[in-house]
């Protein structure tokens, strides 16, 4: 899932860097039509990867809180050192599969920023040379068409959008069931 999302990303990027480099010509248009091509295949990939981001986050989620919890409610005195190790296997597993979809997947937003803030910076840098370059109002109508689009996040069935903040609202959430565990663990000893 991450190379397809890196994929995206590169070729997000590329377009913005051909925008960068853009001269208004009757080409120009063709490169402009481009975006819409490149957002498609965006919400393309947002809709395909919806569930398989969903089961991993799911399943990464699990994985690390299960790690947590086994030594918070094991009764032995020490931990055998098999699962010690499984657990952090585990553990690490689910937290790189967390980290790196949500790191890759931040990355589409703000490559399409980027456009946006692009596509801006043509506006009025054109605006302040009164349009001498010949730029049709097509070329100014699909400008502005760039610089409003909406900035599409991949999400996990719907109900998570994947963000860099996602980590942080996963990593309290685990810390919240781990303290919820620590402390039935406590009343049980007491």
């Amino acid at each position: 899932m991450c190379l397809l999302i890196q994929h995206c990303v590169t070729i997000l990027s590329a377009y913005e860097k051909q925008l960068q480099s853009i001269s208004f010509s009757p080409s120009s248009l063709e490169t402009l039509t481009d975006y819409f091509c490149a957002v498609e295949m965006v919400r393309l990939l947002r809709d395909i990867l919806s569930v398989p981001l969903f089961l991993a986050i799911i399943v990464s989620l699990f994985a690390i809180f299960i790690s947590i919890s086994a030594p918070l409610l094991h009764t032995f005195d020490p931990l055998p050192p098999v699962l010690a190790l499984e657990m952090a296997v585990t553990s690490l597993t689910g937290i790189i599969i967390l980290v790196s979809l949500t790191l890759y997947g931040s990355k589409i937003p703000e490559s399409l920023l980027k456009i946006k803030e692009t596509a801006g910076m043509l506006l009025v840098r054109n605006a302040k040379q009164k349009f001498k370059h010949g730029i049709g109002t097509e070329t100014m109508y699909l400008l502005r068409r760039i610089e409003k689009s909406e900035i599409i996040h991949l999400s996990a069935c719907g109900m998570m959008e994947i963000r860099k903040r996602f980590l942080l609202t996963a990593v309290g959430g685990l810390c919240t069931y781990g303290l919820l565990l620590l402390n039935f663990k406590m009343k049980d000893i007491h």
